[in-house]
């Protein structure tokens, strides 16, 4: 038989790890860009490494303009999606 708690139980410990993972990677990734924005640099590097940090220019469609102004155009190319999710409690 299926042991749901056991495997609920590693999925729960797995995820606090990667929380706890993720808040170190976030803190080294701090350190570095106030090191390159203290020396105002955008790459530094190493013997085996090199770390970039510069500004990229990206566009983003503004939906809430978008639904404001043209509502029958968004309603038009707008459709419903049926998604499954996954929760662990």
């Amino acid at each position: 038989m299926y042991d749901v708690d056991k495997t609920a139980q590693q999925l729960r410990e797995y995820k606090r790890m990667r929380e706890e993972l993720d808040m170190l990677i976030e803190q080294l990734q701090d350190d570095v860009k106030q090191y390159m924005t203290e020396n105002a640099l955008s790459e530094i590097s190493g013997i085996e490494s090199r770390i970039t940090w510069k500004a990229c220019h990206t566009q983003q469609l503004d939906t809430r303009a978008l639904r404001r102004d043209y509502p029958d155009l968004v309603d038009q190319y707008t459709h419903e999606a049926i998604v499954r999710r996954f929760l662990v409690k």
